[in-house]
């Protein structure tokens, strides 16, 4: 930031603690003047955001900004948002005066913690998320579906694709093999998702050496129901 002369925005980590997040990447999304921050879909173990400082600048996918941690070119994914002091963005030229061509997409500049002099701490921290669907599709029976299906065929001059025998089979489950009538969100989903995250640091020093040391532990069993989510169900008896 010192020989900076360009624009700089700067993260503390008074922000980034705020949010439960699995990496430092995931701790800033929508924060830092300049820096854009997309997220797309996917299992959130596997999945890391896309950060953008100057737009899209080029057609063949090298568009990401720089990445340093403490001067270091390293990858975002490996750092907890509790190792971090602070995450310094530099949006203009500045960036390629400091790190050359790399950093003509702009540069982001992680800066970790220290420990300090003639002190001693350990910190424990201990987070447990529960996530749902906010917007759960809902679908008609298979009943329901078969009366809609007749009744389109019958308006467009056909006739009737399910005879009274199968709608009562749709209905009354008699034969569900032949005629199922499952509700696959429900069959597949969970309502509930659960998350474990713990992070310890240990941090001091002696009056010339300090140290800091940061170990996190991330779980999370998703939304997709498992056969041991069955079983854990049926013994429960929920559906």
């Amino acid at each position: 930031r010192e020989e900076a002369t360009g624009s700089v925005s700067v993260i503390s980590s008074e922000t980034t603690d705020r949010r439960s997040a699995k990496n430092i990447g995931n701790s800033i999304i929508g924060q830092g003047n300049g820096l854009i921050s997309l997220q797309s879909g996917g299992r959130y173990a596997d999945v890391n955001p896309t950060f953008y400082i100057r737009g899209l600048q080029t057609l063949n996918g090298k568009n990401s900004p720089l990445v340093m941690i403490d001067g270091i070119q390293r990858d975002i994914v490996s750092i907890a948002p509790e190792e971090v002091e602070s995450v310094i963005v530099l949006k203009d030229a500045a960036a390629v005066a400091l790190y050359g061509y790399k950093g003509i997409n702009g540069a982001i500049n992680i800066v970790t913690k220290r420990g300090k002099y003639n002190s001693r701490s350990v910190k424990v921290t201990y987070d447990h998320l529960f996530t749902s669907l906010a917007n759960k599709p809902k679908f008609v029976d298979a009943y329901t579906y078969g009366l809609a299906v007749n009744e389109a065929r019958i308006n467009d001059g056909l006739t009737g694709r399910y005879s009274n025998q199968e709608l009562n089979a749709l209905r009354d489950g008699t034969m569900p093999y032949l005629y199922p009538n499952v509700n696959w969100v429900d069959e597949l989903l969970k309502p509930v998702s659960m998350h474990e995250r713990i992070n310890v640091n240990i941090s001091g020093g002696a009056p010339r050496v300090r140290y800091f040391i940061s170990g996190t532990y991330h779980h999370e069993n998703g939304l997709y129901r498992t056969d041991t989510d069955r079983e854990w169900d049926a013994n429960i008896g929920m559906d």
